[in-house]
């Protein structure tokens, strides 16, 4: 009975994927800073490459960006999900995130702030 047991522990693991093949994405490399300030009027193009088992850059694979926080009011820009353009137009702030299918690279903060009101020496 134990020699029969021990051959369908095999069978099963044998159905199992052990490893990725070569050209499987594995890790989503951020090439932005992990937070980043813009000004309103301001626009920034998030990077990010996806790698492969061997460590090079996956080739024809489209990272989407995201934004985490939609929720809170206050995000104060807009993120394209393809280019990964964002344009800051109000105060306030959010997470994104780029993703390859069900991959997640580590959250990125932006924070948008009000543009600094210029100084003037004139006496009212």
């Amino acid at each position: 009975m134990k020699k029969r047991f021990g051959s369908m522990c095999l069978m099963a693991l044998a159905c199992t994927p052990v490893a990725s093949g070569p050209n499987d994405v594995i890790a989503i490399e951020v090439q932005s800073p992990t937070s980043v300030q813009l000004t309103v009027g301001d626009t920034i193009t998030l990077q990010a490459v996806a790698l492969t088992t061997d460590g090079t850059e996956a080739q024809d694979v489209q990272i989407i960006w995201a934004i985490l926080d939609v929720d809170s009011g206050q995000v104060g820009f807009t993120l394209d999900t393809l280019s990964g353009l964002v344009r800051a137009n109000a105060a306030g702030g959010a997470r994104v995130q780029a993703r390859v299918e069900t991959l997640r690279a580590d959250p990125l903060t932006i924070s948008v702030i009000n543009p600094p009101v210029p100084y003037s020496s004139q006496e009212p």
